[in-house]
């Protein structure tokens, strides 16, 4: 019998070599079935038919294999795989536990352990599990690889990048390689990761996450044709991923054509209907070019159904106490506490908050952090990273802090976490600033606004929200360079007239271009500057470049710039402009506000939803009405009689930014007595319907 065992065994061996599974698994059988005590042989059969994908019957063999060697970690591990690639995580999370307090130092299991804990969102206990392994072997380069892994999609960067080389030096792994791809390009440093994915492109060409993401750090670069080509590869080799698409859809909206940019999102969906990010970009880009609030309605409705037949979306009950006039606890979620347009706007709220009356909570969806990410850790009581965090874990959370209030500032808006909201962690749940239009979302109670940017009763049917109107003005506004003064008009020096525009190229539409053609030609020897971090592509300054000249406009007329290095350069560029040109549809709010602080005034054309009317909502705060335009004629006529009338442009950049200090728009302390009202108010109205 033993000559026989010894035969299967053999040709076990020969048919595993020649790939050949079921012939495998049949001779293991026959030779556990020869001796069925031995532990060695069904773990291998255990192996075997996790192989073919018949992991409920591995378990099974993985079972019998420990009862004959309860003390194998390498069984318990296998084990604790086979588990969870039945989905039966906490089975598995108890095999591993077992194998550590039998075997401390088998890190394999810490670190499948920590993996576990990853994917459920415990951070904490996942590095723990980690840096357990590293600490009982240092050389051990998987473990290092996770920890990257962890800071990576926790918005570590520097961590992450860390942890990375050091998985590198021990042992050079393409997945580690990878990762430090990955890490460096959302740093910035997108040469030096474009670098690596080319060597990693060398050995694995035909990989399409490896060809997407190099085509992001590309378009970063302002390599906006060779990131097409990337995505282009990406979809040749898998036809169904809608990713690449997206990313279609992302260099268009960059180069400033939100049309071809919708298209690719829309075909991102037709192969997944239910990828948020990409449905969640469509919308966005409906905004730059849609005048029209009924279809972005019911685009906002569909992402609500969408997501909602994704998932079972729970509508818990709450704990939290049903009484009005205690200390509130206000919740942010943003993934833009950092510089960005949204910071100038949420800064001053959070500063000028009544911390007797109100406590705060951030959770942070922060692709990147900066200094300005930690003037937000230092005016938050409470502050959780959420990147990374899987939706129904950031809701648990969110319930278990039993936040009252919870306020939505990304929207359909890049970094978003928009999901976590239709988990409803939260009684009553708002949306302010970063998306300006409907959520769609049902579980979304409340959008702040006000009368100007949405006049009552105009369109208050589309949207989910029930609209709350600041009397002041739904924005606030601080500035981030308040030490650079005021120049003398440009003019002065110049000669000429110089408009300027220093809006995203999305928001420059082609009527846009058509009315500032218009505007060029009724000022004789006038200029216009229009800065876009875009226009460091070729591409794009092209498209623009000859916009204007199928429209008569000499280039010499023109002058295109991408992005400046310092902020001081970009509010000292306004030293050049005489008058700031708003875009429509959609307007601009910080690019409107950034000009009037260095004494630029804005003529703007209010449309027919939201977007199209923040600027008109920022000069109505500061009693600047006169330059607020209803139609293409007026927006033009404004401009000529503004670029004719010298003393009103000298007078008005003398007096603007004092004129922003005296007003609304840079009250924050009014300002957040207004926004703690509305928040007591919708507060009491959910404990009255409450009973």
């Amino acid at each position: 019998m033993k000559a026989e065992f010894l035969d299967c065994i053999q040709r076990v061996q020969q048919f595993l070599a020649a790939g050949d599974l079921e012939q495998a698994a049949r001779n293991c059988k026959q030779a556990a079935s020869l001796e069925p005590a031995n532990g060695e042989v069904l773990h291998m059969l255990g192996m075997i038919t996790a192989r073919q994908g018949n992991h409920q019957q591995a378990i099974h063999h993985l079972k019998a294999a420990i009862k004959c060697e309860p003390g194998s970690p390498v069984y318990g591990n296998n084990l604790g795989i086979a588990y969870c690639e039945t989905g039966q995580f906490d089975e598995a999370m108890e095999c591993y536990k077992q194998v550590i307090a039998l075997h401390p130092d088998y890190v394999i299991a810490h670190k499948n352990l920590g993996q576990l804990y990853l994917e459920a969102g415990d951070f904490k206990a996942a590095k723990a599990c980690f840096s357990e392994a590293i600490s009982r072997s240092p050389q051990y380069a998987p473990a290092y690889f996770a920890l990257g892994n962890l800071f990576y999609v926790s918005g570590q960067l520097l961590d992450a990048s860390a942890n990375y080389q050091k998985a590198l030096e021990i042992q050079d792994d393409p997945g580690a390689r990878f990762g430090l791809a990955n890490a460096l390009g959302d740093m910035g440093a997108c040469q030096k990761a474009a670098d690596l994915y080319q060597e990693i492109e060398a050995v694995t060409p035909d990989n399409p996450g490896l060809q997407n993401n190099l085509a992001k750090v590309l378009l970063r670069l302002g390599r906006a044709e060779e990131a097409v080509v990337c995505y282009d590869r990406a979809i040749a080799l898998q036809p169904d991923n809608p990713m690449p698409r997206n990313g279609l859809g992302m260099v268009m909206m960059n180069l400033g054509l939100p049309g071809e940019a919708i298209e690719h999102f829309r075909k991102a969906l037709a192969n997944k209907p239910d990828y948020a990010q990409a449905h969640s970009n469509l919308l966005l880009n409906m905004n730059y070019i849609e005048d029209d609030q009924e279809k972005i309605y019911a685009e906002a409705l569909q992402f609500d159904v969408q997501q909602r037949q994704k998932s079972t979306l729970l509508q818990p009950s709450f704990a939290n106490i049903k009484t009005t006039e205690r200390k509130l606890r206000i919740g942010y979620v943003s993934g833009d506490f950092r510089s960005h347009s949204v910071a100038y706007f949420a800064l001053s709220l959070l500063e000028a908050h009544n911390r007797d009356q109100f406590e705060i909570y951030c959770y942070s969806n922060n692709p990147l952090q900066d200094h300005i990410t930690e003037r937000f850790k230092s005016l938050a009581d409470h502050w959780a990273v959420i990147r990374g965090v899987p939706d129904q874990v950031v809701a648990n959370q969110i319930r278990s802090d039993q936040i009252d209030i919870l306020v939505d500032l990304t929207g359909h808006s890049n970094d978003n976490r928009i999901i976590v909201f239709m988990h409803k962690p939260a009684p009553v749940q708002v949306c302010w600033l970063g998306y300006a239009n409907t959520s769609g979302l049902q579980a979304m109670d409340y959008r702040i606004t006000d009368q100007v940017a949405d006049p009552i009763g105009e369109a208050d049917d589309l949207y989910t929200e029930q609209l709350v109107r600041l009397p002041g003005g739904f924005l606030c506004y601080q500035s981030d360079d308040r030490s650079l003064p005021v120049s003398p008009p440009p003019q002065e020096s110049a000669g000429h007239v110089t408009f300027g525009s220093f809006n995203m190229l999305r928001k420059i539409t082609t009527m846009v271009i058509d009315t500032w053609s218009e505007i060029l030609r009724a000022v004789p020897n006038s200029r216009l500057i229009m800065k876009a971090g875009s226009l460091e592509d070729e591409k794009a300054r092209t498209y623009f470049l000859n916009m204007f000249d199928e429209r008569g406009i000499a280039l010499d007329r023109l002058e295109l710039l991408g992005m400046l290095r310092e902020k001081s350069q970009h509010f000292g560029l306004y030293s050049q402009i005489d008058i700031a040109l708003d875009t429509f549809p959609y307007n601009g709010a910080t690019t409107t506000c950034e000009a009037l602080w260095m004494g630029v005034p804005v003529i703007t054309l209010s449309g027919r939803c939201h977007v199209g009317r923040l600027a008109s909502s920022i000069l109505h705060q500061v009693g600047l009405t006169e330059f607020i335009a209803h139609d293409q004629a007026s927006y033009l006529s404004l401009a000529q009689s503004l670029a004719d009338d010298v003393q009103q442009r000298a007078a008005l950049r003398a007096n603007l930014r004092e004129r922003m200090q005296g007003s609304a728009l840079m009250n924050p302390a009014a300002f957040a007595l207004q926004m703690e009202n509305t928040y007591r108010h919708i507060w009491g109205s959910w404990c009255e319907e409450r009973g």
